[in-house]
């Protein structure tokens, strides 16, 4: 069952760190008239049965149900999901999804291993951000580093982020169709990275891609919604100096250095 058959047939994999930009990303990839987009599977099951964090290492012994039975579904093209999970619904007829491309965004990059082994994919595309960047955004929620965090907690925030980096590039370190894309790069030129993405993915790109690309780039009120994927993404690369001082940029990039990574962020 699935895609064991060859890599030509699997599915593609956008995998990043929550708030790393992986809902743009993911939706701008998935719009393709020749994608089947699910958004978050595994950890949307996962959540809805378990509080906590959604990154974790998942190995062959230690695999959620949740995560078995979203990707039973996932490999027969099921019909039978989270509506959360379905972005495009335009996407989903019979006769549409069985020859649709699947391209799958997931949150928990310490999952890469068990996803490649599951679904054998034609390209897992990493996407990583500034810590900084994930760090103000998941504070704008109120997921970490509220009022009276101190200059540790930052230190310690960018040695988590590092850490869970590194966990990551050991899992795919074997794995040759992988392509480690960085949040900035893209936000700075959107367009151009994402038709060649599309080329090097294999994706069908039509002017309702170049639409949704340009719309979804170039929105120039800042959404109050901080789960939307419409933004102005070359104001929102950096976004981040605005509400970060110097200081604790400092202290969240000497927890970064305590792992040795490839040269993504110096500063």
């Amino acid at each position: 069952m699935g895609f064991r058959a060859g890599r030509e047939s699997g599915p593609i994999f956008i995998v990043g760190l929550p708030r790393s930009g992986s809902s743009w990303v993911g939706g701008c990839l998935g719009i393709s008239s020749s994608a089947l987009y699910y958004r978050e599977p595994c950890t949307r099951a996962y959540s809805a049965a378990n509080e906590g964090r959604v990154v974790f290492e998942v190995t062959p012994d230690n695999v959620p149900d949740a995560y078995l039975r979203s990707s039973q579904k996932l490999c027969c093209h099921s019909p039978y999901i989270r509506p959360s999970v379905v972005a495009y619904p335009h996407q989903w007829p019979p006769f549409s999804r069985n020859v649709r491309v699947p391209v799958v965004k997931e949150v928990n990059p310490l999952a890469c291993s068990w996803f490649i082994d599951r679904f054998n994919p034609r390209m897992v595309v990493v996407l990583v951000r500034h810590p900084a960047g994930i760090a103000s955004s998941m504070r704008t929620l109120g997921w970490v580093l509220g009022e009276g965090s101190t200059l540790d907690d930052w230190r310690c925030f960018g040695s988590r982020v590092a850490r869970e980096w590194q966990q990551m590039l050991e899992q795919i370190a074997d794995c040759d169709q992988v392509k480690i894309v960085r949040y900035e790069d893209v936000c700075q030129a959107p367009l151009e990275t994402f038709q060649g993405l599309y080329r090097e993915l294999g994706l069908e790109w039509s002017a309702m891609s170049e639409q949704w690309v340009r719309g979804s780039s170039n929105a120039k009120l800042q959404s109050k919604d901080h789960f939307s994927i419409r933004r102005d993404s070359v104001k929102n690369a950096y976004r981040w100096r605005e509400s970060v001082t110097q200081d604790q940029l400092q202290a969240l990039m000497e927890g970064y250095a305590e792992y040795e990574l490839p040269d993504w962020y110096q500063t």
